[in-house]
């Protein structure tokens, strides 16, 4: 107890780390008490060590569903935000109720969509960006690359995911 509350004033992270006991040494026990306790730990260590390739992959592989996910929703408001922009005068006042409007316009875009929630850029930083824009200045989605990203997220991903080997139990 008193060494995982020491690690987690060093270890900053939200979960807790697991912490191996053993004997790592080349000599043999002097006592043979935990023997039992210390092959179990080595085994639980080594079969982790098999698994970082697997899950560094996996990992990889979740960062890039991520991001096109991300990117897809980002696309989406940007779309939005050039289409409801005015073609003759007002755009600075559109701009400025748009930029106001960005929540209800992440819920809009996500029913009209179907871009879960979760998947948007953070909303103020978001907000920050956008504000040095000039939204008349925003192309149209590229229908063929939406396509393309669609694809990636339907089909190549998870095609991806089936290549990487199951953990294997022993």
């Amino acid at each position: 107890g008193a060494l995982m509350w020491a690690l987690g004033k060093v270890v900053e992270t939200p979960e807790v780390a697991r912490v191996y006991v053993g004997s790592f040494w080349d000599e043999p026990l002097e006592t043979h008490e935990l023997a039992d306790l210390f092959d179990a730990e080595k085994g639980d260590l080594y079969a982790q060590i098999e698994q970082l390739p697997r899950g560094s992959t996996v990992q990889k592989m979740n960062d890039l569903s991520k991001r096109a996910r991300m990117a897809k929703a980002h696309a989406m408001v940007m779309e939005h935000l050039r289409a409801e922009m005015p073609s003759v005068w007002g755009a600075k006042e559109k701009q400025e109720e748009l930029l106001r409007a960005l929540p209800s316009i992440y819920v809009e875009v996500s029913r009209h969509r179907g871009v879960p929630l979760g998947d948007f850029p953070d909303l103020e930083v978001m907000r920050t960006k956008l504000a040095m824009c000039d939204f008349t200045k925003f192309r149209p989605i590229d229908k063929n690359k939406l396509d393309r990203l669609e694809s990636l997220l339907a089909r190549d991903i998870p095609s991806l995911f089936r290549m990487v080997p199951d953990e294997i139990h022993s």
